[in-house]
């Protein structure tokens, strides 16, 4: 089984989903993204990783903002 461990705090979680609900509960709630390009940045990014238009859940999973 691969353990999710949170790149902030270390906890680790058994699934992506967990980490990615903790991870934006508990690190980024305070966060305010203001800039559009900066979340069209990290898209780009992730769909030029995976090859394609990232989905929601991609989005979760490998990108700064989801």
């Amino acid at each position: 089984m691969t353990e999710h461990i949170c790149d902030y705090c270390g906890e680790s979680f058994a699934t992506a989903n967990e980490l990615g609900g903790h991870v934006t509960a508990v690190h980024r709630r305070d966060q305010l993204v203001t800039d559009a390009d900066s979340i069209l940045d990290d898209i780009q990014r992730v769909a030029d990783k995976l090859g394609k238009s990232p989905t929601a859940k991609e989005m979760s999973e490998h990108g700064e903002y989801s």
